[in-house]
């Protein structure tokens, strides 16, 4: 196997084209790295795999200590069905306990809200209509422990907006 540097994309299709077989460009793999942590503060160290995949290492925010993914997850939904269900306007559609996702009933079409929501650049849930008419003015809102409580606190403000 043959290993080349090259300092540019055009140096690497030169040497790809004279038999290399593997080029590493050290000066554009130091600047990802060093762009993606100054985007992501809590990301330590991350390996690029294949395919546009990457396996990080964060440091874990202190409350999420001696919880599992399953824990946060009920906590994350549960107070954002609270937190939007507490806007005029907006109900649970169900009354089950939840995990991830829960539907949201409006008193307006979801897809009227859902279009004021996205010229704010905000992502609501997704419009039941078409598989479930009988959810026509229904969303599928969906919250993970990568969401985080200024997210939810967004979408609420952002929803509250939208439906005034």
């Amino acid at each position: 196997m043959v290993y080349a540097k090259a300092l540019n994309d055009m140096q690497e299709s030169v040497l790809r084209q004279v038999g290399a077989d593997k080029v590493v460009k050290p000066e554009e793999d130091m600047g990802e790295r060093l762009a993606d942590h100054l985007l992501h503060d809590s990301v330590v160290d991350f390996v690029e795999l294949p395919e546009g995949f990457s396996l990080r290492r964060i440091r874990v925010p202190a409350p999420w200590c001696n919880q599992s993914l399953a824990e946060l997850n009920l906590q994350k939904a549960a107070y954002a069905r609270n937190t939007l269900t507490a806007i005029d306007g907006v109900r649970a559609r169900f009354t089950g306990p939840v995990f991830n996702e829960f539907v949201l009933e409006f008193d307006r079409p979801w897809r009227e809200i859902e279009s004021r929501l996205r010229q704010g650049r905000v992502l609501g849930g997704l419009d039941l209509a078409g598989d479930y008419p009988e959810l026509a003015n229904c969303a599928l809102v969906c919250v993970t422990e990568t969401h985080a409580k200024e997210d939810i606190d967004r979408l609420a403000s952002s929803l509250k907006e939208a439906l005034s």
